[in-house]
């Protein structure tokens, strides 16, 4: 009898756990109803929505899966399944695709700049669990630094040689008792551009990528648009500079999607951990006052406001545009970069 009533106590147990489980995952399946496939996530009509295959590429500084998903519409999707191993990077990157996911009504509710198809690229994002979530992705999507190791394979140089041979030179000079001046730094740059990596090597590939002119010319079209949009966005919201990797261009259309985050909240909580600041009964540092993070906030919409304001007033555009590209493209500027960003390019 004891048995039984034990059984019986089990498989109550593993019935109302696998309620919740399916409650749980009801509620995931909830969040994604605005995309195209809410409808056979829910099981409008019975079939299983994933397809029968997984991929694993690298992507975000990452390895992911990629999996794809049939639409109620009948197209398929790709998304990838981000492990994220730091909570906070995954969040501060969020919080940076809602604010820009805001702004694009407004943008398309002016005719500028719905004449001229400005939008920022903003992927969905679905969480999953806090160590997990669904990112859309494109395939057809290229990296700046995987378009470039592609380049070097094709022309049978060592991705990572004009690295190599530019802490190299670095060390030749130092060994003789003197530091790398600026006109070192320059004649590198030079020599890495003449011998290893030429300059038009992006252009290089977009050529090869689009041979039709009507397809060069549509790329590097939308190509411009977005990387200026996302300079700007960059420039006023104070975010995080963009590496070579954290470019992603789609080779079908030239859409730029990258990964940005905010600092505000980040940066308060490393100086919390730098300093000696008093530690909760728990032994983390406390979180932030509600009226310094408002003041904190204030203060940076105050500077946003301020970096428009100074943006929006100017003469004449043509001499400002020409100053930044004589400045983007001069060899002074360049060869006083990190070489993890390839300068070169």
């Amino acid at each position: 009898m004891a048995s039984v009533l034990a059984q019986e106590r089990v498989d109550t147990a593993v019935i109302s756990v696998t309620r919740l489980f399916a409650e749980c995952f009801e509620a995931r399946v909830l969040t994604l109803e605005s995309s195209p496939f809410s409808w056979v996530l829910a099981g409008g009509d019975g079939s299983t929505p994933f397809m029968p295959r997984v991929e694993i590429v690298q992507k975000h500084n990452t390895a992911a899966r990629r999996l794809y998903i049939r639409g109620h519409n009948g197209k398929i999707y790709p998304y990838l399944v981000m492990n994220d191993a730091c909570l906070t990077e995954s969040r501060r990157e969020e919080r940076v695709l809602q604010l820009l996911r805001l702004l694009n009504p407004c943008l398309e509710k002016r005719k500028e700049t719905t004449k001229r198809h400005l939008f920022f690229t903003v992927p969905r994002v679905v969480a999953v669990s806090p160590q997990m979530r669904l990112v859309e992705d494109n395939p057809s999507s290229l990296s700046l630094v995987e378009i470039y190791k592609q380049r070097c394979a094709k022309k049978g140089i060592e991705h990572d040689n004009p690295i190599s041979r530019y802490y190299d030179r670095l060390a030749t000079v130092q060994a003789r008792g003197t530091q790398a001046s600026h006109q070192v730094l320059r004649d590198i740059l030079k020599e890495v551009q003449s011998n290893m990596v030429p300059r038009s090597m992006l252009k290089e590939w977009a050529l090869h990528t689009f041979p039709n002119a009507t397809d060069y010319w549509t790329f590097r079209k939308m190509f411009t648009i977005q990387l200026a949009l996302i300079g700007f966005a960059e420039f006023i919201f104070h975010l995080n500079r963009l590496n070579p990797e954290m470019l992603q261009i789609a080779q079908v259309d030239g859409i730029l999607k990258t990964v940005l985050r905010d600092e505000i909240i980040a940066w308060h909580k490393k100086t919390q951990e730098d300093t000696s600041s008093p530690l909760s009964a728990a032994g983390q540092p406390e979180n932030m006052d509600s009226q310094q993070l408002v003041s904190l906030v204030q203060k940076a919409v105050t500077a946003i406001m301020t970096r428009l304001h100074n943006l929006a007033q100017f003469e004449g555009g043509e001499s400002k545009v020409n100053t930044l590209v004589a400045a983007a493209n001069s060899l002074d500027n360049l060869c006083r970069m990190d070489p993890a960003w390839h300068p070169w390019l």
